[in-house]
């Protein structure tokens, strides 16, 4: 199963559609791809042409991104064409008739692409004013957003949205200045240019190094966005429903690995009691691949970044396979022998051949000195049932050399 995010920027024939595939499993890439749309009708055929490049990949839910100020009526006739009124669990391109799911994004399967840019800003980013710029072929819209991390996700707050149309089709500075406010109390963080055309770079570049010298500017091409729309559904996925539960025999934040995608592979979930000793099978990266390394985290954000690192395991002298073929084996364990509350032992061991090396690492202060600050850390209830299996020998993500 994968997530989809679809990126929609209009064009002065139609649409440039851009759609991103996720692993549901580890928030790996499986592809990009970008394709002009003429009339409304052929926009159902064009999603899916571009989704049946993977088709071993069913998508289990998509999220479409559009620009900010985008009219009510094309709105509605969008949803309605990708749609086509259907609601079964999957996305089958190869079904006579497309099954459809759309992430449950309230209020709607729209998010824009500011919005599906804020959402793949790490989580300890300060909280930014970001400025979006999206570029229609006869008119300019602004969107500025404050951004926060919250509940495990990236919240935005829409502090103005404005559109301006070109003079005769072409930008110019009072289109700049129509769409573009700020309290020289609160300027932004950065200016973010969604999908320019190459002629209209000169008029914004020179507008804003003149008004808003120093601001750094940043260029989003439609399959950026759509990747970006992507990882917030699998964020939004992906979120565990446990809430966060603290006590002297319970592990006091989950603990998780790092992935080679980037994504947090859970190891042991929240409110686990005291003494544990759990294990995931994960596999290699690469082809002959020699050596993994287990980076520990705490924390169960379905990114690795947004978890706080712990320290790390190394396994070397692997027996050669393609990679994937590789079994590790991550065992986790914590006991309750006074002096030791704070201790984690980890053993990692390749487990698909009969001489495979073993290698045990010991963390005595791997729980020690968390503050209340650190519960951010940890994704509470968020009313989905997530069901763990840590002693399963199924394979559930691949390891960095």
């Amino acid at each position: 199963m994968a997530s989809a995010g679809i990126s929609l920027f209009k064009s002065s024939d139609g649409y440039i559609v851009s759609v991103s595939l996720f692993s549901s499993s580890d928030g790996s890439t499986i592809g990009t791809a970008i394709k002009s749309v003429a009339p409304l009708s052929s926009l159902l055929d064009t999603v899916i042409s571009l989704l049946r490049q993977w088709q071993k990949s069913k998508v289990k839910a998509y999220l479409v991104s559009v620009p900010s100020a985008f009219p009510a009526d094309e709105y509605y006739d969008v949803l309605n064409a990708i749609t086509e009124g259907t609601s079964h669990y999957y996305y089958d391109t190869d079904a006579n008739e497309p099954e459809t799911t759309l992430a449950e994004d309230a209020p709607s399967v729209f998010i824009t692409h500011g919005e599906a840019y804020c959402a793949t800003l790490p989580h300890n980013t300060t909280t930014p004013t970001i400025l979006f710029l999206d570029f229609y072929p006869d008119r300019l819209s602004s969107e500025c957003l404050s951004s926060s991390f919250d509940k495990g996700e990236r919240q935005t707050k829409t502090i103005y949205t404005h559109t301006s149309p070109f003079a005769q089709g072409i930008l110019d500075e009072a289109a700049l200045k129509t769409v573009i406010v700020v309290d020289p109390k609160c300027p932004f963080e950065r200016v973010v240019l969604n999908n320019p055309l190459p002629q209209q770079l000169p008029t914004v570049r020179t507008f804003l190094e003149t008004h808003y010298p120093g601001t750094p500017i940043v260029i989003n091409t439609p399959d950026v966005i759509s990747a970006s729309t992507a990882a917030r559904l699998y964020t939004r996925l992906n979120l565990p429903p446990q809430p966060r539960r603290l006590g002297q025999y319970i592990v006091p934040l989950p603990v998780s690995i790092a992935s080679a995608s980037g994504s947090a592979i859970t190891l042991v979930p929240p409110g686990y009691r005291i003494p544990t000793d759990e294990r995931v099978v994960l596999t290699t990266s690469k082809d002959n691949q020699r050596s993994v390394t287990v980076h520990l985290l705490l924390g169960n954000h379905p990114f690795a970044k947004d978890n706080m690192a712990l320290g790390a395991a190394f396994l070397e002298g692997l027996k050669e396979l393609p990679k994937g073929e590789a079994r590790i084996r991550v065992s986790f364990g914590v006991c309750v022998l006074e002096g030791w509350r704070n201790a984690a032992a980890v053993t990692l061991e390749q487990v698909d051949c009969e001489d495979g090396v073993k290698k045990a690492f010991l963390f005595p202060k791997f729980f020690a000195d968390l503050t209340d600050d650190d519960d951010r850390y940890e994704v509470v209830e968020r009313g989905v049932k997530v069901e763990y299996d840590q002693h399963s020998d199924k394979v559930v993500g691949k390891l960095p050399e």
